[in-house]
C-alpha cells in the first residue's frame, strides 16, 4: 500500500470510524464471485447494487438495514478456514459504481491490479461496505442535476 493510502487510512480511521467503515472485500473473493455470476446467464448482467442487495438478503437473517454486506461477510467468515481473510482493512477505494455491471467492475479491477496482488488487495466498494441505511443517506451524491 502506498504511503499516501496508509496516511489516508489513518486519518479516516481516527476521524470517522462509525460513519466511514474502512474494511474492504478481498479482490480474490470478488473474482470468485464474478466467476460464479458469469456462469449464470441471468446474473451476468446485473448491476453491482442488485448483487449486493441479493447477497445481503441471503446473509442478513435479522434483516437489519444498518448492517453492510461487508460486515455480514466479516462476521460469517470470522472463524472459517480461509487462508486469506475475505474482509480486512481496505487498500483501495471505489465509490459511485453501484449502477454498473458487477462483472465490468471486477474486470476493471483485474486490469488495474496485477494477479500477484490479488490476495493482498482489499477493495472498499460503497455498495459492499456501507449499510443500506448509509447508502440511502449518501445517495444525494449520485443525483444528476
Amino acid at each position: 500500500m502506498s504511503d499516501i493510502n496508509k496516511r489516508m487510512n489513518r486519518v479516516i480511521s481516527a476521524t470517522m470510524p462509525e460513519i466511514f467503515p474502512t474494511d474492504g472485500i478481498s479482490q480474490a473473493f470478488l473474482h470468485q464471485l464474478k466467476k460464479m455470476l458469469k456462469a449464470d446467464r441471468d446474473l451476468a448482467n446485473i448491476a453491482t447494487r442488485e448483487i449486493v442487495e441479493r447477497l445481503t438478503v441471503v446473509n442478513n437473517v435479522r434483516n437489519d438495514p444498518s448492517i453492510s454486506l461487508c460486515s455480514l461477510l466479516k462476521t460469517k467468515t470470522k472463524h472459517s478456514n480461509h487462508t486469506t481473510p475475505i474482509v480486512s482493512h481496505a487498500t483501495c477505494y471505489l465509490s459511485h459504481c453501484r449502477d454498473y455491471r458487477f462483472i465490468d467492475l471486477i474486470g476493471t479491477l483485474a486490469k488495474n491490479f496485477p494477479q500477484s496482488l490479488c490476495s493482498t488487495t482489499y477493495v472498499w466498494i460503497d455498495a459492499f461496505c456501507l449499510s443500506p441505511t448509509q447508502l440511502i443517506r449518501h445517495d444525494w451524491c449520485s443525483i444528476s442535476v
